[in-house]
């Protein structure tokens, strides 16, 4: 999205429920699904849990991944929050849990695509240690467990887990109804993409 700042604090959640969940997780569920790893590098020393996911990144219609409905009803108040935040007409496109070990970094990046390009990128602490910084634009943050913050991925950004216990976000595409200038360059992209 366009905007000038790094970071967006948009609110606070209660996350309990959600985070005994995400507690009740094994090392198994982190490791089931490689997909963001192994495809963009930046990523390759953190584990995820799609909740809802595709590998094209599409802009609609998003595929409920495996552990979705054990989720549904925790993430219902946060979708509820984020409507109530950017507009009741715009919907989550990705869904995923992330987890960063200690003494790990995720090096400066872009994100780059369409839908990356026109989503709001959220993310929500769910565990997390007082050495996590999150770095977006040359600006470093410690977000707080609970915190809704939306970055400016369209800057570079980075994190690292100074600390002794694992940082895990639950991060959101949360995506407002494309305009029709939207729609065209989408469609361009696309027509790109398939001329290569």
């Amino acid at each position: 999205m366009d905007w000038d700042g790094n970071f967006r604090r948009q609110g606070s959640l209660d996350i309990a429920a959600l985070k005994a969940l995400v507690s009740q997780q094994s090392d198994a569920d982190w490791e089931q699904d490689d997909h963001r790893q192994t495809t963009f590098p930046p990523h390759r020393f953190t584990q995820t849990i799609p909740l809802l996911f595709d590998a094209d990144f599409r802009h609609e219609n998003p595929t409920r991944q495996t552990k979705f409905a054990a989720f549904e009803p925790e993430l219902r108040p946060i979708f509820e929050f984020l409507a109530n935040t950017y507009g009741r007409d715009g919907r989550s496109v990705r869904c995923i849990l992330t987890r960063l070990a200690p003494g790990l970094r995720i090096p400066r990046h872009c994100d780059e695509g369409f839908s990356l390009c026109y989503s709001h990128r959220v993310h929500i602490p769910i565990a997390s240690n007082e050495s996590v910084f999150f770095t977006v634009g040359g600006e470093e943050i410690a977000m707080k467990e609970g915190e809704v913050w939306e970055i400016n991925n369209m800057r570079a950004h980075a994190v690292r887990n100074d600390g002794e216990t694992p940082r895990i976000h639950l991060i959101v595409d949360w995506a407002p109804p494309l305009t029709a200038r939207q729609r065209a360059i989408r469609e361009l992209e696309e027509g790109a993409s398939l001329a290569r």
